[in-house]
């Protein structure tokens, strides 16, 4: 004979609901969760990118082009230079060999130059390293640059000084010396405020997506 087993009581129908109610409760948190990484990720890429100061992709070509644009103004400028305060056919052409050069530079470092558009769909890793070869080339370009730059200006106050008809040649050579130094130190200052500016920004992006990918 099989013995008799009792049979259980029903569960009440309002236990089954609370169960149901907390079986979706658990649903919609977990699919929530599931969802909190990207919002997140969003609104690092959000943080991180500086639409007034991140070109677009058509942006970076359009600077591209118009750095090599100004190689023949700057030959006209030289030029003009030439007839107007009688610098050397030396100096011009060690200005235009330069100028070039520093458009080819720019135009291989272009490849690695980040867009508007790499901050929303390149992975946080590549965007880390690009961020991290952009700041890499500043360094470069600051301590390369300014002292040429520096010797290029030097190199020109001398053309001006010993050309019969320079800017030097008359009694107000003093005047002309304080434009040309005012000049010289406005734009060596407007260089590394950029300079600054930029390695700044690119410093914290990394900061962001280090504490976002390695969280405390």
């Amino acid at each position: 004979m099989k013995p008799n087993i009792p049979t259980p009581p029903p569960i009440p129908a309002a236990t089954t609901d609370e169960f149901d109610i907390m079986r979706s409760e658990m649903q919609a948190l977990q699919s929530h969760l599931s969802l909190q990484p990207l919002i997140d990720e969003n609104r690092l890429r959000q943080l991180i990118c500086s639409p007034s100061l991140t070109p677009t992709r058509g942006q970076n070509r359009s600077i591209l082009w118009l750095n090599w644009a100004l190689v023949p103004i700057m030959a006209a400028v030289m030029l003009s230079l030439r007839y107007i305060d009688g610098i050397s056919w030396l100096f011009i052409i060690a200005t235009i060999l330069l100028y070039i050069a520093s458009a080819i530079v720019q135009t291989r470092t272009s490849r690695q130059e980040l867009s508007r558009d790499d901050y929303s769909t390149l992975p946080l890793v590549d965007l880390r390293r690009k961020l991290l070869t952009r700041i890499s080339h500043r360094n470069i370009q600051i301590c390369w640059g300014l002292p040429v730059w520096a010797l290029w200006a030097v190199w020109f106050l001398y053309e001006l000084f010993s050309s019969p008809t320079g800017s030097f040649a008359g009694p107000s050579w003093r005047d002309s010396l304080v434009v040309y130094i005012v000049i010289f130190a406005s734009a060596m200052i407007g260089v590394l405020i950029y300079y600054l500016l930029y390695q700044r920004i690119d410093r914290k992006a990394i900061r962001e997506i280090d504490s976002f990918v390695h969280p405390q």
